[in-house]
């Protein structure tokens, strides 16, 4: 995603605040998204609202990084298990301690972001502004929640972002259409979090599939800009609940399958089961 600079955004004189979403759009073109969230960290800290472009380019920021550490700490996952299948317990012990420390700077980066919207969230608008630095919230504390190298518990964590998550579903509810991209997004990682961390599947198929059937009938008969700008998160709800879908026919089938050995199992009687059997593994 590479930030649009225009030229006004280069007109001075600028005030301090817009100074700092040039910068962080700059820091963003020079892939430098350490300074680039410094940059929007400080613009949200100013008290001047963000409009929609500043909290997509706040988001931007923190989400590159994020994505950055839980691709490592994927990568520290496979590297303890392959070292400690091949007997390196020193190698293992070491990409263990690693990959905690990189939960480490997660957890503290989830932090620092949800100090940043607390105040944003005081002062926003009902509607947009407010559902979506609630989503945002909600996503830092699955994310904590989704650690692999943490080995606290998580039951707050799960708490406070279902709270989160419920309370951008009211206010999305109450403010914007079944269209809006924001509230398809909120539905979309709400689902994740059912899927992931609260291991309802079958949760997660009703939220996303409500959310696209939802946008899906407004969308009908509207012009063909309401559609494209819908399209990306519809895509992606269809192809979730699809996922889901048979992932819980097979789970379903699985237990159906273990049932039918049960039953056999338990309907031979101890003298039926000292027989030979008829069948083995030689015939």
């Amino acid at each position: 995603r590479m930030a649009e600079l225009r030229v006004e955004d280069a007109a001075l004189p600028l005030e301090p605040h817009e100074k700092l979403t040039v910068l962080a759009k700059i820091a963003e073109n020079a892939g430098r998204m350490e300074d680039m969230k410094g940059y929007m960290k400080e613009r949200a800290e100013t008290g001047v609202a963000l409009n929609a472009d500043e909290r997509d380019l706040l988001s931007a920021a923190y989400k590159a990084i994020v994505a950055e550490l839980r691709s490592s700490m994927d990568i520290m996952l496979e590297e303890i298990g392959e070292q400690a299948q091949a007997g390196n317990r020193k190698r293992a012990h070491s990409a263990q301690a690693y990959g905690a420390k990189l939960g480490g700077f997660l957890k503290q980066l989830c932090g620092e972001l949800h100090e940043v919207l607390d105040p944003l969230i005081a002062k926003a608008e009902f509607g947009e502004p407010t559902v979506f630095y609630l989503k945002l919230k909600a996503d830092y504390y699955r994310y904590m929640a989704e650690n692999p190298m943490s080995k606290g518990k998580k039951e707050g964590l799960i708490q406070d972002c279902k709270g989160a998550y419920i309370a951008a579903l009211k206010e999305a509810d109450k403010h914007l259409l079944t269209t809006h991209p924001v509230r398809l997004g909120l539905s979309l990682n709400y689902a994740v979090f059912q899927h992931e961390v609260l291991r309802d599947t079958a949760a997660a198929i009703y939220t996303a599939d409500t959310a696209r059937r939802g946008a899906v009938e407004s969308l009908t008969g509207m012009p063909e800009e309401a559609w494209r700008d819908a399209a990306s998160a519809i895509v992606r709800l269809e192809d979730n609940v699809a996922m889901w879908r048979e992932e819980l026919d097979m789970a379903q089938q699985r237990e159906g399958e273990a049932a039918m050995l049960e039953e056999c199992d338990t309907s031979f009687s101890p003298k039926t089961a000292d027989r030979k059997p008829l069948f083995h593994a030689g015939s």
